[in-house]
């Protein structure tokens, strides 16, 4: 257990949970997963993403 963590707890476990373990997405990425919450089928094709993007984004998803 770091001294970090032993200090200030809470404030160790939010800069997990939204800094250290977080996904940061690209406006392109962020409207992919907003048309595919919508129901579209997305593929990379018609993503308008970077093959790198799309199989970045595939791997924050598709688990």
């Amino acid at each position: 257990m770091s001294i970090l963590q032993k200090w200030v707890p809470l404030t160790y476990e939010a800069f997990l949970d939204y800094r250290l373990n977080a996904a940061t997405l690209s406006a392109q990425a962020i409207d992919v997963v907003r048309r595919r919450l919508r129901g579209e089928v997305v593929d990379f094709g018609r993503s308008g993403l970077s093959k790198r993007e799309w199989v970045e984004l595939s791997a924050i998803f598709d688990h």
